[in-house]
């Protein structure tokens, strides 16, 4: 427990959303930037989320939870790997990446956005932090039909500097039964 917890919940996720945040509110005032000019790495993001998308939803109906979350961590597991391939911390240091890096914390932002939609259902406090507000609504009104769809995310908005989604664990503390 302690393992899925600090490994798919802290590391994949809770990073993945933390860096993402922290880059927007370092480089774009905390406003989700425009995307412009996908290029391939981008394209292919957007095709594991949509992809997915379909997926969840039959084996949500299959009763399969165990395999619509092994599904969702694929949108995941792809937006750490974007994150990584695409570097936006290196495009922050030159202006004419400017654009380009916008485009690269919005598609990953929105990767975030569609896993968070999926996730309601199993873990719906966490959804709510990682979009408070930023629908206009309740976020866990959100219907997947209508909003489950790729660039359902609003350029502008603002989002805030983010706090962790999952602390760590420390094992020798419940050893220790503290």
């Amino acid at each position: 427990m302690v393992h899925r917890i600090n490994g798919d919940l802290a590391n994949d996720l809770g990073n993945l959303f933390s860096r993402a945040l922290s880059m927007v509110v370092k480089y774009f005032d905390g406003l989700i930037p425009n995307p412009s000019n996908p290029q391939e790495v981008d394209r292919r993001l957007q095709e594991v989320s949509e992809k997915v998308l379909p997926q969840v939803s039959q084996q949500m109906d299959d009763l399969a939870f165990n395999k619509a979350l092994a599904t969702i961590w694929e949108i995941v597991n792809a937006g750490n790997k974007y994150i990584d391939e695409t570097a936006p911390w290196a495009l922050a240091k030159a202006e004419k990446d400017r654009p380009r890096l916008g485009t690269v914390l919005y598609y990953t932002l929105e990767s975030i956005r569609l896993s968070a939609l999926l996730l309601a259902a199993f873990v719906p406090s966490t959804s709510e932090k990682i979009w408070p507000g930023s629908h206009g609504g309740k976020y866990l009104e959100q219907k997947i039909t209508e909003n489950g769809k790729w660039g359902g995310l609003k350029p502008g908005r603002k989002v805030a500097k983010p706090s962790p989604l999952f602390p760590r664990i420390d094992p020798a503390k419940i050893s220790q039964g503290a």
